[in-house]
């Protein structure tokens, strides 16, 4: 082994324990009700910051579920995922594919029944 160089070992900062950054996932629907209620309880009493912050959420998340509590009535107390428009991931066929598959023309075995289908392949 070689021999050090340095006189005196570097000494690192002793670790502090840190508050874990809150994880960005759709919280659950008990989170929700639980913030709902508290708005409700302490609109005029308690800053906004601090019913997100005893709920253990962002202020920008309370803001987005009061919107879409404005907007969606009582589906906002529930999770809001299943309402999204966009669900899965990337599409991987072209235009030109699927404009290919529904021609009848390019495909004349498109309106004939599964089973037949199923043979032809």
């Amino acid at each position: 082994m070689a021999p050090t160089t340095r006189s005196q070992r570097l000494q690192s900062p002793p670790r502090t324990p840190t508050r874990s950054p809150i994880k960005r996932k759709e919280f659950s629907t008990n989170r929700k009700y639980r913030f709902f209620l508290k708005h409700e309880e302490e609109a005029g009493i308690a800053s906004f910051a601090s019913i997100c912050r005893d709920i253990e959420i962002t202020t920008l998340c309370g803001r987005k579920w009061l919107k879409q509590r404005d907007e969606l009535g009582d589906l906002a107390w529930h999770k809001t995922r299943k309402l999204s428009k966009k669900l899965g991931g990337p599409q991987y066929a072209t235009k030109e594919e699927i404009q290919a598959l529904v021609d009848p023309a390019r495909n004349p075995i498109r309106d004939r029944p599964l089973e037949a289908q199923i043979d032809l392949l």
